[in-house]
């Protein structure tokens, strides 16, 4: 039974950013002119931020809950730090891609889309612990 609940657990917390990354250095191994055509009408610093931002939100998701109380205490800033760094490596991974190049705009578009994510997350988390405490003092 207990390792039905650490499996998932590890589903529901640990598993979604992980696949993301995976997710994400596939796509960035396609070719521009391979890539799907909705790709070509949204500008890529949009898709950069939402995709980031997704990552940066399953992970202080998954740091959040995670066994360590150093990685749950300083989560926002690992998330950050981690999603910040992999978009770094996303770029530097295209620049062996070809049709690809490494973008600096991209690499910020990816850093500010994991930075809303993070601090969306803790403000409605934080709203949502305040509420529950007054929910049960009432």
């Amino acid at each position: 039974m207990k390792f039905g609940k650490k499996y998932k657990n590890y589903l529901y917390y640990h598993f979604p950013w992980q696949m993301l990354l995976v997710i994400i250095f596939i796509l960035s191994s396609i070719s521009q002119q391979n890539l799907p055509d909705f790709t070509r009408e949204v500008s890529d610093k949009i898709l950069h931020f939402i995709v980031f931002g997704l990552l940066g939100f399953f992970m202080i998701h998954s740091f959040k809950n995670s066994y360590s109380q150093v990685i749950q205490k300083y989560a926002a800033g690992w998330a950050i730090i981690f999603t910040s760094g992999y978009g770094i490596v996303d770029e530097l991974h295209q620049i062996l891609v070809p049709g690809r190049s490494c973008s600096l705009g991209d690499w910020l578009a990816d850093t500010a889309g994991a930075l809303l994510a993070v601090t969306l997350f803790l403000v409605f988390r934080n709203y949502k612990n305040k509420h529950r405490v007054t929910d049960q003092a009432a």
